[in-house]
């Protein structure tokens, strides 16, 4: 294992942290020492990201991955536009279940389909206005080595029906790229119009003074970008996640996740859940 995990680990361990399974921010002494630091999510988030896999955990995590990603989408579908936070988290919920190791990552998320021009340019700022957090919205998604990106609620953000349709499923991918962030990838035009004009700042500027922390978060994990067909995808993260509530009971979700556990994917993943 390397030394940074096995570090994380030995901290843990002090921390009172005694089973070491997915999903073990749960654990009464994780959350009681989160009280007092409220980064110890991102801790997690380095251990999964740094824990050695094999070659028979990484097939075994596509598998999975291949068919849960596949319910969580369909459940999608029907959620209202906006449903992202609730489709990350049920997600990595089962997924904890399921013995994949995962962390959830929220920030903004943009496309661009090939040949439209601004009608093919889509945007969910996590920030809408100058003071980070004023207008918290954004996207959530779910990371899972070997997968870089889950995202089984792309498809479903009321997008008009010529993005949709560019759009050919959940996204799964290994692949994606490490980029350059940019002040548009974070701030719509409107924030970008006022710090030039209000306050002199730069689109740089503008990221180091009010987001100084986006760039430190890449240590952990870096804005991301691919291409699938004709659609440009840039995921930019800004910050950990996690549901506070056990799986059945998320609140606030139309996705019925008790029900898609119990009808689905106990039967789907009868033989993993055995084990």
């Amino acid at each position: 294992m390397p030394s940074k995990a096995v570090d994380l680990e030995k901290r843990f361990r002090k921390l009172g942290v005694k089973s070491f399974k997915p999903g073990f921010y749960d654990d009464q002494a994780f959350m009681e020492a989160e009280r007092s630091n409220p980064k110890l999510l991102e801790e997690y988030a380095k251990y999964v990201s740094r824990r050695p896999n094999t070659d028979i955990y990484e097939a075994n995590t596509r598998d999975i991955v291949s068919r849960l990603l596949n319910i969580i989408d369909e459940a999608t579908a029907n959620a209202p536009r906006g449903s992202c936070r609730d489709s990350a988290a049920v997600l990595s919920r089962m997924l904890d279940r399921l013995g994949v190791w995962n962390f959830t990552v929220q920030g903004s998320f943009n496309i661009a389909v090939d040949g439209m021009g601004d009608e093919g340019r889509r945007f969910l700022w996590f920030d809408d206005e100058l003071d980070p957090g004023a207008g918290v919205r954004g996207h959530q998604w779910v990371v899972a080595p070997p997968y870089r990106i889950l995202d089984a609620s792309v498809r479903w953000q009321g997008w008009k029906d010529h993005v949709s349709a560019a759009i050919s499923g959940p996204i799964a991918t290994e692949e994606a790229s490490s980029t350059k962030i940019r002040a548009v990838d974070v701030y719509p035009e409107k924030v970008l119009f006022e710090a030039k004009v209000l306050h002199g700042l730069s689109e740089a500027e503008l990221l180091k003074h009010y987001r100084p922390d986006v760039k430190e978060f890449y240590g952990i994990v870096p804005p991301l970008t691919f291409r699938r067909g004709a659609v440009e995808y840039r995921y930019i993260p800004v910050g950990i996640t996690a549901s506070e509530e056990p799986l059945e009971d998320i609140a606030g979700t139309t996705l019925r996740p008790k029900e898609i556990w119990d009808n689905v994917v106990v039967s789907e993943f009868a033989e993993q859940l055995s084990l």
